[in-house]
Order: structure tokens, then sequence, then C-alpha cells
């Protein structure tokens, strides 16, 4: 907890001037589900389900503050002389609101979102034991969470904000299941169930908050 308090007071006070600051936050978060999983451990041990959210949440993080927040933020980081992985892999935004994404940072993208994959099949590689119906369910989130993050590197035009918006909230709904669904020989259905609904019911309740205030 004191490294990982420690890393994100240095990107709190020097993140927008250290280019690569993102892995500072991504170690962060990775530290907190450790620290989390060792304080519940009963003989200190820690288990391939541990692992496997590590290394998924580790690349979360560092997807989304290096490459959503990169694009998000790339029409005026430049102007604020902000040193960050998106702009110095290439990534602009022009006056008309076009987008270049150059190979090298999609590539960077996807090459997270393939860790995020790996980091929840990795129970079942060492051995855990899954129904096929809980195999082919990781696998369709899975191709789900790939397609839609392939499509958010591929935007041309920042026009249509509502769009990349609803197109991040459906990413993150597939993003977020898989954990528990890797989890089910653990929990159960009905846990991984409600896990699963709960996100989604949350952001369809919030925009229908935004909408009516």
């Amino acid at each position: 907890m004191i490294v990982a308090f420690i890393l994100v007071s240095i990107y709190n006070i020097y993140g927008k001037r250290i280019i690569g600051s993102d892995f500072l936050i991504a170690i962060t978060g990775g530290l907190l589900v450790l620290f989390g999983a060792y304080m519940i451990s009963v003989d200190g041990t820690l288990s391939v389900f541990t692992w496997g959210i590590f290394i998924s949440e580790f690349s979360q993080y560092l997807f989304g503050n290096a490459v959503t927040g990169g694009l998000k933020d790339a029409d005026h980081d430049y102007l604020r002389n902000v040193k960050n992985i998106a702009l110095i892999s290439g990534v602009r935004v022009t006056e008309d609101k076009k987008v270049f994404i150059p190979l090298s940072f999609k590539a960077f993208g996807m090459g997270l979102r393939f860790i995020f994959v790996i980091g929840v099949f990795i129970p079942f590689a060492l051995g855990v034991k899954y129904e096929i119906w809980e195999i082919l369910l990781l696998t369709l989130f899975s191709i789900g969470l790939l397609l839609i993050s392939a499509i958010v590197l591929s935007i041309k035009t920042m026009e249509r904000k509502d769009e990349i918006i609803k197109l991040g909230g459906l990413m993150g709904i597939f993003r977020y299941s898989l954990i528990p669904i890797m989890l089910l020989p653990v929990t159960g259905l009905f846990y991984v169930f409600i896990l699963i609904i709960f996100p989604i019911v949350w952001y369809m309740g919030e925009k229908l908050f935004r909408h009516l205030t």
C-alpha cells in the first residue's frame, strides 16, 4: 500500500511531464488487487484467480489511462505541453476534428486488450475446470471486447463524441463482465449474474438520470 501511495503520488504531481507515467497507475492498480487478495488469504498464498485478475486489471488501468485517456485528450494535450504515449506515438486531432491514430498506437492498445484476455483465461490454462458453456461465455465476451476496442482505435473523427462515449460504455460492460465470468468455478452462476447485471443497470440508470436532469 505504501508503494502504491508513492507511485500514485508521483503520477499526480509529475504524470503529465513523464512519458509512460501511465505505467505508474497500472502498477498501483495491480498492487491494490494483490493487497486485497492477500488480506483475505487464509494461508498467505494467492490463487491463480488472483494472478489472472492482477494481469487483467494491470492492462486495463494502462489501457484506460494511456489509450482511452490519450485519445480523449489528444485535441488539447499538446497545447499544455503534455508528454504521453499517445502524442509521442503520433496521435493527432486536426482543427476540423479529424483523428489520426498511427499503427503503432493501435498495436499498443490492442496488445493491452489481448493481455487482458490472456489474464482471464489464466485459471483455465493452469488447470481450473470449467464447463464448456463457461468457456464459450468467456470466449464470446472476449471477442466482443476485442472487436469494440478495435472500433474505438479506428475512429476517424471526434465530431460524434456521443457514439464514442456509447462505445466506451459498451466496452466497459464487456471488460467488467469478464472477471465475474472467470470466477464462475468459485462463485457460482447466481453471484456472477448479479455482478454482470449490476454495471449494465448502473450504466443505463446513469444515462436515464442524466437525460431527465
